[in-house]
């Protein structure tokens, strides 16, 4: 065929998957590139050179990871977050921010380095809310330009369900066979008679129902189901369900009101007996050791380790004959606080009647009660003989403070423990009446965020609630704070109560992320739900839909939106899917946007952010360290990838508004000198190197300092806007060839696009697989110096002007010779060796094909 001009306009598909070398036929194709390095293909059809990393700061511990974080409060307010090991460090676009000693300004946090990549975060004005599954949710706060300040959100109230109570002990069952009547022991007191008629569900499988309370150590039941092992670990067995037993409250409206629940019958007790006097008695075992040093035999233990009860016997000496019996249970009031010790108030099981005067029992003791004197000084209480029967149910424990009761249509507080009959409450919702509620009419819910359970992993705003989702109990439930109050779970039935719902799936529904577009959006790791209050209106506890829109799943990295679409990583963190609303199906689609270049994703992606200026491009954190970035246009059709690598490995990526446009922010481990440096640095405009720093000096100088991390490597230098020859960092700084009054010094990369070989219909057919000749190619450019093609390279200096003047950047048309035949094969390589802007419009070549 003869010679043709051929003219590749765009790049807008950016570097094309090899899977799509064979498909000549599509748009695509035409508008592709076989490889896209360190460029960044632009809207408008071209590609230039991405901007060079300004190094800003080391990170504090180089030998481990951290992650960069956004925080804005507005375009002229906004910062990066430097989260590490336990702490968190701050800069703006003035560079890291400085305590009033000059040293980098840092406030404690509770994350650990691997908890760091599962953060989940929202923001409310000056307030940043962080979610993690084993933390509960935290807020920074900012006061000041180096004020900050991290603490756990004070919540009103939180979530609550009808989990039923797990003791803090282990157990043993026999026998265990389904049918049997067994017998469960504790190591120590947890059961009371309210137990009777509740499940003890275990972790193993087995299931008891309760029908006697022997002690509190010991309870019978009949087996429901087997159990595979009769040891059961703490942590490991619940006794599910509410009290069994009727409570009244003293009060029922309005909200806030202090009120009492007592259970019903509790009144029933002997005579009042007055306790002298507790102590160890020598002999009598100590049931906890841990942690405990014993003093002597009339002394008391200290605790060296973290908070937590204590169990010990201990010997009661009353003040009369007690009237006691090994195993009758007795209700002490009266305590006071003496001598550093709290409050004992409850009920007791006696373990040994040793006298008329004296027994022993075992009680319950918090780390700072361990310095109580046992000299026989205080007057402790008093102890009082309970009633076995039905009319004397112990129905409270200590740790049901903080619960909610639900009770005859409203809701209370319980805000102190009296004794195991009554209870202090705050009623959050009001009660329609103050009759007693039979057992099964009322129910006690615990918090449902706690250590055990864990918290929500995710978190956002939306319709002016902080919404949660996503605990390690709950993975499928989203809670809704009251409208207006972020700390404030109240549920009801008002418009603007919290709200609590679970979303319900053929699969286990694991949330990984909240977000919004046209509705509020849940990812999870089997699919993606929307929420919607009906047509036009807010959600409310009373008007909530729930809809499954797609199956594909997510993954841990944080979902970014751009304009209506919500971009989010499907769970291996290969596939890049944007979830919008599609109004042709009234649904939401969520098609995937790296299909045509899934090389770009190998390994899988580990962060992304997304910067809107000046060019709407999503940057992708490969896990092996390069940079991907994707520009995206849907209005103008516009997906085109690029990889951008540099002398060491990205390993989190953010972005904040800057002075003219927005910036890119990463953290990159390096390796300088032989070891492992982790660095903040950002893209900076016009800077053509990584790691890089910029100087002026007047008047001018050859030796410039303050590279010290760089030391010992092999540096690009630009001075006065000129290409330098390299130099090797000695002692934090270099001496350059001559005097120059500006500096740039950073380590190199190369910009590099290579063009896929052409399609070219003829008469014959198609070019493919044929003999193809390039005789001649022209670039056209846009405010570049220097380039080279094909090997050559391209002129930009006048012959005969002076060598060290800067050249003038160039727009226009570059042409190169070029000669040989290749066969099925025919591709332009251009490069950037110096670092020197280059920005490449188009691709126009003399073309012939020998067919």
């Amino acid at each position: 065929m003869p010679r043709v001009t051929y003219n590749q306009t765009n790049f807008t598909a950016g570097e094309l998957s090899p899977r799509l070398y064979g498909r000549v036929d599509i748009a695509r194709y035409q508008n592709g590139a076989e490889t896209i390095k360190n460029m960044v293909p632009l809207i408008h059809g071209g590609v230039k050179s991405r901007d060079g990393l300004q190094y800003v700061a080391s990170t504090k511990d180089s030998s481990k990871r951290s992650r960069v974080v956004r925080y804005v409060f507005n375009r002229d307010q906004a910062y990066i977050l430097e989260f590490g090991d336990y702490y968190i460090r701050f800069f703006n676009s003035g560079g890291q921010i400085l305590d009033e000693n000059g040293d980098p300004y840092e406030i404690a946090s509770p994350y650990a380095e691997a908890d760091l990549f599962e953060l989940n975060f929202t923001q409310s004005a000056d307030t940043l809310f962080i979610a993690h599954r084993d933390t509960p949710i935290s807020r920074l706060r900012r006061f000041d330009h180096a004020a900050w300040v991290l603490d756990e959100s004070p919540f009103v109230s939180t979530p609550t369900y009808e989990t039923g109570f797990v003791p803090e002990t282990a157990m043993t069952v026999s026998p265990l066979d389904v049918g049997a009547d067994t017998v469960m022991t504790a190591d120590y007191g947890v059961f009371i008679g309210s137990d009777v008629g509740r499940t003890v569900q275990c972790s193993n499988g087995g299931s008891v129902q309760i029908t006697r309370i022997i002690d509190n150590n010991v309870a019978q039941g009949v087996v429901l189901s087997a159990f595979s092992s009769g040891e059961i670990k703490q942590g490991d067995w619940v006794i599910t369900g509410s009290p069994q037993v009727g409570i009244t409250p003293s009060g029922k409206e309005p909200a806030g009101t202090s009120i009492t629940l007592t259970a019903s019958g509790s009144a029933s007790t002997g005579a009042s007996v007055a306790v002298a006097n507790l102590y160890c008695k020598p002999n009598l075992a100590l049931l906890s050791l841990e942690g405990i040093e014993y003093a002597n035999a009339y002394g008391w233990w200290t605790s060296s380790g973290a908070n937590r009860t204590v169990i010990v016997y201990l010997c009661v000496e009353t003040s009369a004959p007690h009237g006691l019996v090994s195993g009758d249970k007795f209700l002490m009031t009266g305590c006071v606080s003496a001598d550093g010790f709290r409050e004992l108030n409850g009920a007791y099981t006696v373990r040994t009647r040793l006298t008329d005067t004296t027994f022993s029992c075992s009680f319950f003791l918090t780390e700072d009660q361990m310095e109580m004197a046992v000299a026989g000084v205080v007057t402790y209480g008093n102890i009082a003989k309970t009633s076995k029967g039905a009319s004397g149910v112990e129905a409270w424990r200590t740790e049901d403070v903080g619960s909610v009761v639900a009770i005859n249509g409203g809701q209370a507080r319980i805000t102190g423990y009296q004794n195991p009959f009554v209870v202090d409450a705050v009623i959050i919702q009001p009660l329609t009446s103050t009759v007693k509620a039979i057992k099964n009419s009322w129910a006690l819910k615990a918090p449902a965020w706690n250590i055990r359970d864990g918290y929500p992993g995710a978190a956002t705003i939306y319709e002016q609630r902080l919404v949660a989702a996503g605990s390690h109990a709950y993975p499928n439930s989203v809670w809704f704070s009251k409208i207006g109050e972020y700390l404030n779970f109240d549920g009801g039935v008002a418009d603007d109560d919290a709200i609590s719902i679970n979303v319900s799936s053929n699969e286990v529904v694991d949330i990984r992320h909240l977000s919004q577009t046209k509705a509020l959006i849940a990812l999870a790791s089997g699919g993606e739900y929307t929420f919607f209050g009906g047509v036009e209106k807010p959600i409310t506890p009373t008007n909530i839909q729930i809809k499954n829109q797609s199956v594909y799943g997510c993954s841990n990295v944080a979902p970014q939106r751009i304009g209506n679409e919500l971009f989010f990583l499907q769970r291996a963190r290969r596939k890049v899917r944007a979830m919008s609303y599609k109004f042709e199906s009234d649904a939401f689609g969520a098609p995937d946007l790296s299909v045509l270049a899934e090389h770009m994703t190998e390994g899988g992606i580990v962060d992304m952010a997304y910067q809107p200026e000046p060019d709407s491009v999503l940057w992708l954190v490969r896990a092996d360290g390069v940079l991907v970035s994707c520009t995206i246009d849907r209005d103008q059709d516009v997906i085109a990838w690029a990889t951008h690598e540099t002398d060491g490995a990205v390993e989190s990526v953010a972005c904040i508004p800057g002075a003219s446009s927005d910036v890119v922010w990463c953290v990159v481990r390096r390796t300088i000198n032989g070891q492992t440096k982790r660095y903040i640095e950002r893209m900076a405009s016009g800077l053509c190197m990584d790691s890089g720093i910029t100087g002026t000096a007047d008047p001018a100088t050859d030796t410039w300092t303050g590279l010290g991390h760089l030391e010992g490597e092999t540096v690009q230098v630009v001075g006065d806007g000129v290409v330098m020859n390299p130099q090797v960092v000695s002692g934090g700084q270099i001496t350059v060839d001559r005097a120059v009054t500006t500096i740039s010094v950073g380590l190199p990369f190369t910009p590099k696009a290579v063009s896929l070989t052409p399609e070219l219909p003829s008469q014959t057919g198609s070019s493919q697989g044929n003999a193809m000749r390039t005789s001649e190619v022209t670039i056209r450019v846009l405010n570049t110096v220097g380039a080279r093609v094909n090997g050559q390279d391209v002129a930009f200096r006048s012959l005969g002007g002076p060598t060290d003047d800067p050249v003038d950047p160039y727009t226009g048309d570059k042409r190169i010779f070029t000669l040989g035949w290749e066969r099925g094969t025919n591709r332009v390589t251009i490069e950037q060796p110096q670092p020197l802007p280059m920005h490449i419009l188009s691709i126009i070549r003399k073309f012939t094909v020998n067919d």
